[in-house]
């Protein structure tokens, strides 16, 4: 008799729950969709030397970090793009045989390439960790890319 009683409560109690979902892993689960068609349908953009995607919220403001090997080709920008409402931060670090370039800009989330170009092309690049960072708004997902020029 008492599992008569139990199974339909356990049952309830679980549909209860899962049709709780919060209404933001929906737009999460959207907004690394258009992150995704950004990257397949553009590859990161023109000249995308190879890029990182990240999913951003108050509840995890930091998307880590993605590191990429070396790359054949003149670095001239690092390109960023969000998707959602607010905003981010964007972060690379480039390394070369012979010297460094670190930086961070912001990024409002527009949906729009907003590049932070390099003063000149950076050579012979050995290492680049792209990073992104929640500032402000809902769930974000971001892509940065490296770009340049094949050699």
């Amino acid at each position: 008799m008492h599992r008569r009683v139990l199974l339909p409560l356990v049952l309830a109690a679980f549909v209860g729950l899962t049709a709780c979902t919060p209404a933001s892993d929906a737009d999460t689960q959207l907004l690394s969709e258009q992150a995704e068609d950004y990257v397949g349908s553009t590859g990161s953009g023109s000249g995308s030397l190879g890029a990182g995607s990240f999913s951003l919220s108050s509840r995890s403001v930091d998307g880590g970090r993605i590191t990429l090997g070396e790359m054949h080709a003149a670095v001239t920008a690092v390109r960023a793009i969000c998707f959602g409402e607010g905003s981010a931060s964007a972060s690379f670090e480039l390394r070369g045989m012979d010297s460094t370039v670190t930086n961070t800009f912001d990024v409002p989330c527009d949906s729009a390439e907003h590049d932070a170009v390099l003063g000149e092309p950076l050579r012979g690049v050995t290492e680049a960790e792209l990073g992104a960072t929640w500032v402000s708004g809902s769930d974000l997902a971001v892509v940065v890319s490296v770009v340049g020029d094949q050699e």
